[in-house]
């Protein structure tokens, strides 16, 4: 059976991805200096030309509607949502000091991911997306990222200059909540999801850490997405209590809720108040972020424009390479 029509791009782009994988094992076999920094610096270009677009596209024309129309989806959704975070986290560290390691990672969790998408995701589509949003996953233009600040000086290249750039940033968030209230809320906007780089934040600052999904939401099983904005809040101002916290994966319910009822949440929970700091990492919704609000802590390393001047221009890497 041939692929539908609005799926063919991403279906050719699953197919790259494969062959792909395919090259990285084949440097991971011949396992010399040369193969595996040959290898690194594929997964760099890859990065940078094509895997953000894919997975951008994925997000927005797919995972999304399922997420707010077909619930039956969501743990899949979730599952592959966090496969994306983990690739993006993946190829920036990717590095020749680990190379071999990485390499692997990278290419296993690709492969995997790829066929999971292939086999469990592509195949139901066609009966649960609507004419409108067949179209949309047909004609999407990934937005252009924007440099915030000289890019050229944050390419991971080694380990050591990877931890330094990502120490820059945590100093720079550190340097945001001294200037802050020791109290209330503060929202912390990040390029993608990245949650070891959460955690370490926690660490950086020496707040507690708090996963909502994992301590509350996961509790509730298959009823979790019934659960109210409001009970965010009152959950927030409970773990305050005990100190300032960062306060990880508010997402994983405010994408199940309404677009409309995600705004009025981000406008409530920047007046909340509570007994200490409470950290809100904001990564797949920061355009229902309140503008200019002293409460958010924009400093990423590249951030996404809402308004799309122009298409990125895609770059197409060799995966046939002998």
């Amino acid at each position: 059976m041939s692929e539908p029509l609005f799926l063919q791009q991403l279906s050719q782009e699953h197919a790259d991805c494969l062959r792909f994988a395919d090259r990285l094992e084949q440097l991971l076999t011949v396992g010399d200096s040369a193969a595996l920094a040959e290898g690194v610096r594929l997964i760099q270009a890859y990065n940078t030309a094509e895997m953000e677009q894919h997975l951008q596209h994925e997000e927005q024309t797919i995972l999304m509607p399922l997420v707010q129309e077909h619930r039956e989806f969501l743990p899949l959704c979730m599952r592959l949502g966090k496969e994306h975070g983990l690739l993006r986290t993946l190829a920036e560290n990717v590095c020749e000091v680990s190379a071999a390691k990485d390499i692997a990672d990278f290419a296993r969790v690709l492969r995997e991911h790829t066929l999971v998408e292939e086999g469990q995701l592509f195949p139901a589509l066609p009966d649960l997306l609507t004419s409108e949003q067949m179209a949309a996953v047909a004609q999407f233009a990934p937005l252009k990222p924007k440099p915030v600040i000289d890019v050229a000086a944050y390419q991971p290249v080694t380990k050591n200059t990877t931890h330094q750039h990502r120490q820059a940033w945590l100093d720079a968030v550190q340097a945001y909540i001294q200037n802050r209230k020791q109290s209330g809320v503060s929202l912390v906007l990040f390029a993608h999801y990245q949650p070891e780089l959460v955690k370490e934040l926690a660490q950086h600052l020496g707040f507690s850490f708090f996963n909502y999904q994992q301590q509350v939401m996961e509790n509730y099983r298959e009823q979790a997405e019934h659960i109210p904005l409001s009970s965010l809040l009152v959950t927030m101002a409970e773990q305050s209590q005990q100190g300032s916290v960062v306060f990880h994966n508010t997402e994983a319910l405010l994408c199940v809720k309404p677009e409309n009822e995600r705004r009025q949440w981000f406008k409530e929970v920047l007046d909340l108040p509570t007994e200490h700091l409470v950290l809100i990492p904001v990564s797949i919704f920061q355009g229902e972020v309140p503008k200019q609000h002293p409460g958010v802590c924009d400093l990423e390393l590249m951030k996404t424009p809402e308004v799309l001047d122009k298409p990125i221009e895609t770059t197409r890497l060799p995966y046939d390479l002998e």
